[in-house]
């Protein structure tokens, strides 16, 4: 699994995590994730935003949110509805 640089910027502003220890953090945490399913509605809204030809996997833990897209992290989202 890869990491976009993007990814790990989300996951250092959600945390407050330093640069250095980021990326290794997300993926521990990403590693522990279970997948999940959206609202079919914000997943078509998604697609249009992001422009993303492939559907995104969505992966959840705790208050995190992971988006995959072709076997890469492309984003982290902070979850509101923990454990939803």
């Amino acid at each position: 699994m890869k990491v976009t640089k993007h990814a790990i910027e989300k996951f250092i502003k959600i945390t407050g995590c330093k640069e250095g220890r980021a990326e290794n953090k997300l993926m521990k945490l990403f590693r522990k994730s279970n997948p999940a399913e959206i609202d079919p509605r914000y997943k078509v809204k998604r697609l249009i935003n992001n422009g993303v030809d492939n559907e995104a996997k969505y992966f959840v833990l705790e208050q995190f949110r992971f988006v995959v897209v072709d076997d890469v992290i492309v984003t982290v989202e902070q979850r509101y509805d923990h454990g939803k």
